[in-house]
């Protein structure tokens, strides 16, 4: 005898699954996680400062590239958590612009950066789109500066040159051909460092870093 109430069997002896609940994040979640994100710009803007000039590398008379460090192995190989001593990889700052990529896109166009029903992360688009701006700085100052260097070998000049152009070509082609609605985000906002940074990386300066990826990818 079936109690009152109870859960009901199917003809087959089954019970009835109850629905799925999709996850939620807090709202103490997403503060950490911006949290995070300012820490990854300040760092950003932190080896820039200690790097060199970009356009000193490129037009500067007699620099001398050896004076400065590599603080990214010049190649586009992931490098796993699970080795402390392994020097981060360019694909590092290109993880960046994917991250910038997923929710900026999206958010553009007034859809939720998530998929599948995964909860909303809510990060702040300001500061991503600074961040993605810093990590693309670096990335090609990191670049050239591999490329100038006497002491790269050949076989990492030709990864560096190759992974340009396979990692930032789609990346152009998405944000440089299309022109994205207007944000409904405010045009402005300070980040980490006191600094106004637009919701979306300047098409400008994508369009200035696409004809850089493009000579420093084809020159030999």
């Amino acid at each position: 005898m079936e109690l009152s109430g109870g859960r009901s069997s199917s003809s087959s002896g089954g019970s009835t699954e109850a629905p799925a609940i999709a996850p939620q994040i807090t709202a103490a979640t997403t503060d950490v996680l911006n949290g995070m994100l300012q820490v990854v710009c300040a760092c950003l803007s932190a080896l820039i400062a200690l790097g060199p000039d970009l356009t000193d590398l490129l037009c500067g008379p007699g620099i001398d590239v050896g004076a400065w460090t590599l603080f990214f192995h010049p190649s586009f190989r992931p490098v796993t958590a699970l080795d402390p001593n392994a020097q981060p990889s360019l694909a590092s700052l290109t993880s960046v612009l994917d991250l910038y990529d997923s929710h900026a896109s999206k958010e553009s166009r007034g859809l939720s950066p998530c998929r599948g029903g995964a909860p909303e992360v809510g990060l702040c688009i300001q500061v991503l789109a600074a961040s993605a701006e810093k990590a693309l700085l670096l990335l090609l100052t990191q670049a050239t500066l591999a490329l100038m260097r006497p002491e790269t070998p050949p076989r990492d000049s030709l990864r560096v040159r190759h992974g340009l152009a396979d990692e930032m070509n789609s990346f152009f082609t998405r944000w440089l051909g299309r022109r994205p609605a207007a944000s409904p985000l405010p045009s402005s906002s300070s980040t980490a460092s006191g600094t106004s940074c637009t919701a979306q990386v300047d098409l400008t300066y994508l369009r200035l870093a696409q004809q850089l990826v493009a000579r420093l990818a084809s020159n030999k």
